[in-house]
């Protein structure tokens, strides 16, 4: 591939990426949170996924960090490295699955509980 390709192609995969990741994160972990516990205080990031995860909405919490990982290294520009910026697209393109795989299970996990409301 091109480098020019490369460059056109990491923002793209870049906001793709992210912008599930995020979403799921800032909107869904919080939302599910706050409807299956009662308790309303604030909770570290971490306590979240752990409960996520002890609730069966979640795989592991290791999988849903190395996820935020692989955004945050999107979130960082490297015009001037394009060895790196191909690394951070080939790790995307294959977080791309694992993150949408996550996806399906947790649409069809939050429509058995919407079924049950």
């Amino acid at each position: 591939m091109a480098l020019s390709h490369v460059v056109s192609f990491y923002p793209f995969t870049a906001s793709a990426f992210s912008t599930l990741q995020d979403t799921i994160e800032a909107k869904i972990f919080p939302a599910l949170i706050d409807l299956l516990e009662s308790n309303t205080e604030r909770q570290s990031f971490l306590d979240v996924l752990h409960k996520l995860e002890k609730w069966k909405f979640l795989p592991t919490a290791e999988e849903w960090v190395h996820l935020r990982e692989v955004r945050n290294y999107l979130t960082h520009d490297y015009p001037d490295q394009p060895e790196l910026m191909a690394k951070h697209i080939n790790r995307a393109v294959e977080s791309s699955k694992e993150l949408l795989l996550y996806w399906s299970f947790l649409k069809e996990k939050i429509e058995k509980i919407r079924e049950f409301s």
